[in-house]
């Protein structure tokens, strides 16, 4: 059984993409959201802990915003198919804020994106093009309901500020990582 880990990237050697493991020792689902934060054990790689992204004040985030996102599109495929395997970025703008524009933080419920993504950028940060600062995580894509298909340019993003509700961060940092103090 392998253990669940979490990838990040250390760099190119010569041909070679670096990329260091490190395990996941306790998670927290967030109860209605698809999202899930996890405590990660120490890395010699980063001795002064994990690289971060800023989180984006939510008061600044409105319709017809630039966004982007990064991720692995098609995940392998197209290593196999254009022989590479490095991040791509695609560029959109929030369509909605679901359930409305101005609802309160703890109605919240998600972002409808324009903006085109497949399997493989699931997971990625959504992060407002002119600040750099993340919103939320992207999701999944719209599927038209006559013929099961995706709808390119259509996209749903889940917030992350449900992780920073009810303490949720601070009772994951609490929990003790066996064999480390």
């Amino acid at each position: 059984m392998m253990a669940p880990a979490a990838m990040f990237f250390g760099g190119v050697e010569g041909t070679e993409i670096v990329m260091h493991s490190a395990g996941i020792h306790n998670a927290v689902n967030i109860n209605g959201f698809d999202l899930c934060a996890a405590k990660l054990s120490k890395h010699e790689a980063f001795p002064d802990g994990y690289p971060v992204l800023p989180i984006a004040d939510y008061g600044e985030l409105h319709e017809m915003m630039e966004i982007a996102t990064c991720g692995y599109p098609l995940g392998e495929v197209l290593q196999d198919q254009l022989g590479t395997v490095t991040s791509s970025l695609t560029k959109g703008m929030i369509s909605s804020i679901i359930p409305a524009q101005g609802v309160s933080l703890q109605h919240l419920r998600g972002f409808q994106l324009d903006l085109t993504a497949t399997n493989g950028n699931s997971g990625g940060p959504v992060f407002s093009l002119h600040t750099g600062k993340v919103f939320g995580v992207l999701q999944s894509g719209a599927v038209h309901p006559g013929t099961g298909h995706a709808v390119q340019g259509l996209t749903r993003a889940e917030p992350i500020y449900p992780l920073f509700a009810d303490d949720v961060l601070d009772r994951l940092r609490q929990r003790p990582i066996p064999g480390q103090r």
